[in-house]
């Protein structure tokens, strides 16, 4: 006989996504979800779409981005969901060139006037667009770049693109040998 409680889509995603990934129970609850945003790591404090993000499920990734409301309807804002290391949906994504069409849509549908969402900073005081510079990620850093207005105005700027211990972009572009992005303002 089925099962007479119908699951809600979010749980069959979520029961799919840990029979896929060996690791992820070990270090996710077995609590039913209710949203992508509610946390499922025990250790990091993962959300389920941090997860999926850093396990590259693009697809899954896709579908629990269109089941959140909009800005004005999320009970929180989205740059205030964070994980153990601070970071934001929109950190995890600046972490990959091939994440930057999801970038687009977090963005578009989430950053306000304020910029909070581009300007979040991390437990490093890292910003998501210094973590693409960070991962060597040129699409993603020359996006964040142009949603900031970094052209218009890059004084305004500079406390985002400095980490709390004073690397800079221009530092960690070096560092990760990733020189044209920080050239190309």
């Amino acid at each position: 006989m089925a099962d007479s409680k119908q699951k809600n889509p979010i749980e069959v995603l979520y029961e799919n996504f840990r029979k896929k990934n060996k690791y992820l129970p070990r270090v996710s609850s077995d609590q039913p979800l209710k949203d992508p945003l509610q946390r499922i790591s025990k250790s990091y404090n993962n959300t389920f779409l941090h997860m999926a993000i850093r396990f590259k499920q693009k697809d899954l990734v896709k579908q629990l981005l269109g089941m959140l409301p909009d800005r004005e309807n999320l009970p929180e804002q989205v740059w205030n969901i964070k994980n153990n290391e601070g970071n934001t949906i929109l950190h995890e994504l600046a972490a990959s060139d091939s994440w930057k069409e999801l970038a687009t849509d977090v963005v578009n549908r989430y950053n306000g006037t304020d910029q909070v969402l581009l300007i979040a900073m991390n437990e490093l005081g890292e910003t998501p667009i210094f973590c693409a510079a960070r991962h060597g990620q040129t699409e993603m850093f020359v996006f964040l770049a142009g949603k900031m207005k970094l052209a218009e105005g890059p004084e305004d700027h500079k406390p985002y693109l400095r980490r709390e211990d004073g690397t800079t972009v221009l530092h960690i572009s070096i560092f990760t040998e990733c020189f044209s992005e920080i050239f190309c303002f």
